[in-house]
């Protein structure tokens, strides 16, 4: 797929850290910054990693799924996302084991 134009998380997801969740089993991160239903999902692969970002109805960011990572960092994160998280307080994210579905 073609490359996806930064996208920003919207400031009402600001107001709480993101959840960071991940799925040892398959190298799965999700960032999650908000709980808005998702109605849509947009993906980008790049280098090793599939890149796909979960919106809301208002096409405000849900959430950020890297699949394929072999090294995760903040820093890293900062570098690499698709979606601008300039304004989200990754300092103070809580890092859980993914959610069984």
């Amino acid at each position: 797929m073609g490359h996806i134009s930064k996208i920003q998380i919207s400031a009402r997801g600001t107001n709480k850290p993101p959840k960071i969740e991940f799925d040892h089993s398959v190298r799965a991160w999700y960032i999650r910054f908000g709980n808005a239903k998702v109605v849509k999902t947009i993906s980008e692969d790049r280098p090793g990693v599939i890149a796909a970002i979960d919106l809301d109805a208002h096409n405000q960011v849900v959430g950020l799924e890297l699949i394929g990572v072999k090294e995760f960092s903040i820093e890293w994160l900062r570098k690499f996302s698709p979606v601008d998280i300039s304004k989200a307080d990754l300092e103070r994210s809580v890092f859980v084991p993914a959610e069984a579905i």
